[in-house]
């Protein structure tokens, strides 16, 4: 009978028990690697966390700045000025006529500079509630509707400028 060298052999035992504590050390190593890894990423998690954390205090003070402007620019005598030529466009037509293509080209270029200038704060509040919402846009239109159309709209632009002020400083003293 012949034993089995591998069982009997000392060496042979000695090097087993040595290639288990090598591949329980590497186990250890792999998972010291994984760790890492793991805590690499929860960094990035964090990092990203506090980054989105700032890019939204950002977004709510530009939201904030552009309603504050928007409510001033509302008791401007620009905005009243611009009001005025877009509340009466026979006046403008029958003032700054134009003949030919042109002439056409340039009242509307002209008209809509008014236009342009009476709404483009408003037009600006878009973004702060979103594009697509359409009750926000809805909203918008009919305040550029009242105060074109009333006979004090104007009033009615100033009210809305105090409110949109009032938002937007509430929203700042929220940051």
């Amino acid at each position: 009978m012949t034993r089995n060298k591998t069982t009997a052999d000392p060496t042979a035992l000695k090097g087993g028990r040595t290639r288990r504590r090598n591949h329980v050390a590497g186990e250890n190593r792999q998972a010291s690697r994984k760790a890492k890894a793991s805590g690499t990423r929860m960094t990035r998690i964090s990092d990203s966390a506090a980054m989105a954390a700032r890019t939204a205090r950002t977004i709510w003070a530009v939201a904030a700045a552009v309603l504050v402007s928007a409510g001033v620019y509302q008791w401007l005598p620009i905005k009243g000025a611009c009001l005025s030529h877009c509340r009466s466009p026979l006046h403008f037509f029958s003032t700054g006529w134009r003949e030919g293509v042109r002439g056409a080209l340039a009242m509307g270029v002209r008209h809509g500079s008014y236009c342009v200038g009476c709404c483009w704060l408003l037009m600006a509040l878009l973004f702060v509630a979103g594009v697509m919402n359409l009750l926000w846009v809805s909203f918008l239109a009919g305040l550029v509707l009242l105060e074109k159309l009333l006979p004090r709209g104007d009033w009615i632009s100033r009210a809305a400028g105090l409110a949109l002020v009032v938002w937007g400083v509430r929203l700042i003293s929220g940051l």
